[in-house]
């Protein structure tokens, strides 16, 4: 809830507490590089997905985390990377189809972005995200189907869909009717 709302400072003193009690856990890592991600602060939320990795070489959200942050930081080699050790564990989940496709966007291949999101949108595919979908699209330009796939994510009750506004992603939607009815609708 914190974070969703922006209030960072509130987030990072209950994470830091939670990581004092639990120093091995990854969860109050995890969400910590969520809360910096979202502040702005990139360099704190690598660091959170180094020691998170350093843990555990095959944590899964950590390395999807650091893969974003490489991407959308037009460190197309970097991504690469990423999403090489993510295809070595997790090969044939939809996240790593994700990763795939923003690294895709970061070097320059939106085409082959733009397939994979075709793929991930197919009738009845298992653990999709829609909110990573309208990352895609937000990525990629689509806004109309940015749209499309908020409200399916929010209709899913995905997690994720409450940090539309503190996404710097969806920063350009912010005055469109659409993203002030979903933020609303989701209570935001």
């Amino acid at each position: 809830g914190l974070i969703t709302r922006g209030r960072f400072a509130e987030a990072h003193r209950q994470l830091r507490a939670a990581i004092e009690m639990d120093p091995l856990g990854p969860s109050p890592r995890l969400n910590s590089l969520v809360a910096y991600y979202f502040e702005g602060n990139t360099m704190s939320a690598r660091a959170e997905a180094a020691r998170v990795l350093e843990l555990n070489p095959e944590n899964i959200g950590a390395l999807v985390q650091l893969a974003f942050l490489d991407a959308t930081g037009k460190n197309c080699a970097a991504a690469q990377a990423d999403l090489e050790r993510l295809r070595k564990i997790g090969g044939g989940l939809p996240v790593t189809q994700f990763v795939e496709a923003v690294t895709d966007i970061a070097c320059g291949h939106p085409a082959a972005a733009r397939k994979i999101l075709g793929e991930l949108e197919g009738p009845g595919y298992p653990g999709r995200s829609f909110y990573q979908l309208a990352l895609l699209d937000a990525l990629l330009g689509q806004p109309d189907s940015m749209f499309e796939h908020l409200d399916q994510a929010a209709d899913h009750f995905e997690t994720a869909a409450f940090y539309l506004k503190v996404h710097q992603v969806f920063q350009p939607y912010r005055n469109d009717p659409r993203f002030i009815a979903l933020a609303a609708r989701l209570g935001l």
